[in-house]
């Protein structure tokens, strides 16, 4: 067993969903774990268990979280941050022979009175579904060899809900829904000094938003994202060759089709009085290729890439009807002809190794092209009641961004440890004016001491001032903050399993602060006591 801080103590994401796991060293594994939290009173319980056969296999969880409104530093409450979340999730499994396994998904998500303390609404509910069936065989005479077909589908739906908020001046009901349907079959080979992976994929999606204004004379109703389709269809290459012992060699590309089209009438009536016609389909052909060249030695590995790229303009940047954006307090118009983005792209890395001593940097630059940025429309009034004004999407000539990222590990003495991490990213658009929403310097400094049955780990966050910011967006200044949090978790073995006991103080000194993306200027959580407890049978 080996001790690791809870999941809940650290932001990670993963795209992944866990799977059930058959044929496991030990039948029955369970995990529970509950925490709370002081700073919104927030309560965390879920679990996972995965029964394991030969040949079958079933994993389920479920978490709860229930928090109230927050605190941030200085004893300040943040209102309208409170939250009801389930989530729960079912995985079979089943070795149908040696060669074929296939593997069914569910997830079943809701949330109830999720707080939005930057906009002027919160949600009352949103729920999605997400299932999935995969089916992963292998050539039988090639051993490092996959072929992986999946065929999935989701389900999305939120109301945001105005009633619980006392200065709503006019009440608004703003149901959104989305529903995909998607597959995709890849193949891995890897054999001697050659790696291939070939990939072809798809997905259809409709999405539709309402709104609906009510006050004294009646009612007002409009589709803020018309009902629209968006098909996909793509294919992807990439290949990997091992030169010699020093060097190797790789190239990527992928090819996607798009179409996207409103076909909501109502959508198409709203669009036609703006002059546009969004009833016929709109498609681009987009493409990417990139290449590397890495070289290592025993204490020291680089990788040059070059790449070229796209990015398909969201549904919210071509059809998006008075979508109001807290980050610059403008109502938004879609653009339905925007071009797609296109960026050319080098990143450098570097890592080097020296006895207890691990220090890697990357250094990247892209140039971006019909960069999509914003632009006020005059003689349009705002639809949100203390907007600014209303905007719309344009292609602009590019933008610029560059910057790095480096991190060190080091094993100090015996059971101490030191990682730190910093990110810094500069971004510019024509006429010297800096990108909107690009975060300042971020350094993180972490000093651990851990055993097998304990670990306790001191952590600093620091982020600089961010002076340089984009005013025809709206921006504001944010100022320089640090934080300090300590961590301390331990292991004990019972007859079955293991139980572990987490405890933490976050943001020590109760400091008062933003990030410079959080919109609205809504601060950060202040000082909070965490204890949890997780409990391992396996």
């Amino acid at each position: 067993m080996i001790l690791t801080f809870s999941n809940n103590f650290f932001i990670s994401i993963n795209f992944e969903l866990k799977e059930a796991q058959i044929n496991c060293h030990k039948k029955v594994m369970l995990n529970a774990n509950t925490q709370y939290s002081s700073a919104n009173s927030a309560v965390y319980s879920g679990f996972n268990i995965n029964l394991s056969r030969a040949k079958i296999a079933t994993r389920i969880s479920a978490t709860y979280r229930n928090a109230q409104n927050y605190y941030a530093g200085n004893h300040t409450l943040v209102k309208y941050s409170s939250y009801q979340k389930f989530n729960t999730s079912l995985s079979f499994a089943a070795k149908l022979t040696s060669n074929h396994t296939l593997v069914a998904d569910l997830i079943i998500d809701q949330g109830y009175n999720i707080g939005y303390p930057a906009l002027p609404m919160d949600v009352s509910l949103a729920k999605a579904t997400i299932a999935s069936i995969t089916h992963r065989t292998g050539l039988k005479r090639v051993k490092n060899s996959l072929i992986e077909t999946k065929l999935y589908y989701n389900t999305i739906t939120h109301f945001m809900d105005d009633t619980k908020r006392p200065e709503t001046i006019m009440h608004m009901d703003m149901p959104g829904w989305s529903n995909t349907l998607g597959f995709y079959s890849k193949f891995q080979l890897e054999k001697n000094k050659h790696q291939l992976q070939a990939r072809v994929d798809g997905h259809q999606a409709y999405t539709l938003a309402e709104m609906t204004m009510y006050d004294s004379t009646g009612s007002m109703y409009m589709q803020t994202l018309p009902g629209n389709t968006l098909a996909n269809l793509g294919t992807a290459l990439n290949y990997q060759y091992k030169l010699n012992k020093l060097y190797t060699v790789g190239a990527n590309t992928r090819v996607d089709y798009y179409s996207q089209v409103v076909k909501n009438k109502i959508g198409i009536l709203q669009w036609e009085g703006f002059g546009s016609k969004v009833d016929k389909p709109t498609t681009n052909w987009l493409n990417s290729t990139g290449i590397f060249v890495a070289r290592q030695v025993t204490k020291w590995q680089t990788q040059l890439t070059l790449a070229h790229g796209n990015r398909l303009p969201t549904s919210n940047e071509r059809l998006g009807l008075y979508l109001f954006n807290r980050a610059d307090g403008y109502d938004y118009l879609g653009k339905y002809d925007l071009k797609p983005e296109q960026a050319w792209q080098i990143d450098f890395k570097n890592t080097l190794v020296i006895k207890k001593v691990t220090l890697s940097a990357t250094l990247f630059y892209h140039h971006l092209t019909n960069y999509i940025y914003a632009k006020v429309i005059d003689g349009y009034s705002a639809m949100t009641i203390g907007a600014r004004g209303v905007k719309t999407y344009q292609n602009i000539s590019y933008a610029n961004l560059m910057g790095f990222e480096s991190n060190l590990k080091a094993k100090v003495k015996g059971h101490i440890y030191y990682q730190g991490n910093a990110r810094y990213t500069y971004g510019i658009l024509p006429n010297n004016l800096p990108m909107q929403q690009i975060p300042p310097l971020k350094i993180l400094n972490t000093i651990r001491y851990q055993t097998d049955s304990f670990q306790l780990l001191l952590e600093h966050q620091f982020a600089a001032n961010q002076n340089r910011i984009n005013l025809q967006f709206g921006e504001l200044k944010t100022a320089n903050w640090n934080t300090f949090t300590v961590r301390a978790a331990y292991l004990k073995p019972l007859k079955k399993g293991y139980i572990q006991f987490n405890l933490a103080i976050e943001n020590i000194f109760d400091a008062y602060y933003r990030e410079h993306l959080d919109w609205g200027k809504i601060p950060q959580p202040g000082r909070s006591f965490v204890v949890g407890l997780n409990y391992y049978l396996n």
